[in-house]
């Protein structure tokens, strides 16, 4: 099978990618520097905004993984796996999985938040993604769930930027919008970092041994509260 895009290919890629500009400097979150803005007056109208231009890509490179480009690739490798994020709950600890879609020409990205006590809190999925490989960054529609709180579900939009996506990286910063949808006038601006996991850490977390979690959870937010310097 040919990986080549044909011309009507490139119009339709190129009208995709104008739309998730489009949508996000319409919505107010993405700035000239591209970086999100604070203003989040309409979420609703940017998720759906990104989600046609996500699809529209999806539609185009929808081939086999061997179809993308070597610095696709690259990049792919070099951020894909395990992570514990920090920062967008004060009393729990991500832990995030980074894998190539189904078509391989995005991430898709699997989380599940652990309280102090080592049991799930919180989990979220990404819907729609999509890499902008110039910043190394992965823009992201998400849903998820507080768990045994009875609450409705959320859901938001975000970015991850990678740094040192030469070899491997092993951290990142995310910042993303989380509405409750029981409340559309709850929309936060959240931020949180991302590490790399060791062999062991995943271990313990994909392990769900509560004991080993809970360890590992204290630990993180100790350290987050006595930084060892300027990152």
């Amino acid at each position: 099978m040919s990986t080549q895009l044909s011309q009507a290919e490139r119009k339709v890629l190129i009208v995709g990618i104008l739309a998730l500009i489009v949508a996000m400097v319409t919505y107010g979150y993405l700035t000239s520097t591209g970086t999100f803005s604070n203003d989040v007056w309409n979420l609703s109208g940017g998720i759906v905004g990104f989600l046609i231009a996500a699809l529209i890509l999806n539609k185009v490179y929808g081939q086999p993984n061997e179809g993308i480009s070597p610095e696709l690739k690259a990049f792919f490798k070099s951020v894909e796996g395990y992570w514990w994020t920090i920062g967008g709950d004060p009393d729990s600890i991500g832990f995030a999985s980074l894998t190539p879609s189904g078509v391989g020409q995005t991430l898709s990205l699997k989380g599940r938040s652990f309280g102090m006590d080592g049991s799930v809190v919180a989990h979220w999925d990404s819907v729609a993604s999509c890499v902008y490989l110039e910043k190394k960054k992965l823009y992201y529609f998400w849903e998820g769930r507080w768990t045994g709180k009875g609450e409705s579900p959320n859901e938001g939009f975000g970015e991850i930027v990678f740094y040192n996506t030469e070899n491997q990286a092993n951290s990142g910063l995310s910042i993303y919008f989380d509405r409750n949808l029981g409340n559309v006038e709850s929309t936060i601006k959240k931020e949180c970092d991302y590490h790399r996991c060791t062999d062991k850490e995943a271990r313990d977390f994909e392990g769900g041994d509560k004991i080993k979690i809970a360890a590992l959870v204290k630990d993180k937010l100790m350290d987050n509260k006595n930084p060892p310097g300027p990152r």
